[in-house]
């Protein structure tokens, strides 16, 4: 029975670490959302200037803002669920 504990031990500690995958994302995403933000702070400035939305294009602007505003709320959806997943990770630790 003890190899049995023993067997659980290893594999909760294995759960305690990121995937190679998680980490990259925990380090890369903060620099994404960050010019995300940009990029969405540029395009809403240029659909209330209409020099700009002339010369791109309404709808070519709203849709890339859409695109983007999608792709910012999936970047900080991944990165808050990272951070949910290393508190609870350290929480464990510290239990």
């Amino acid at each position: 029975e003890a190899p049995k504990v023993e067997a659980i031990r290893k594999e909760h500690k294995r759960s305690l670490k990121l995937s190679y995958k998680e980490q990259r994302d925990l380090d890369l995403l903060p620099e994404k959302i960050e010019a995300l933000e940009k990029k969405l702070d540029e395009l809403n400035a240029c659909l209330t200037d209409p020099e700009c939305y002339n010369q791109r294009g309404l709808s070519t602007v709203s849709e890339e803002l859409a695109a983007t505003e999608l792709e910012y709320e999936e970047a900080s959806d991944r990165y808050l669920e990272l951070l949910e997943k290393v508190e609870e990770m350290e929480g464990n630790q510290s239990s």
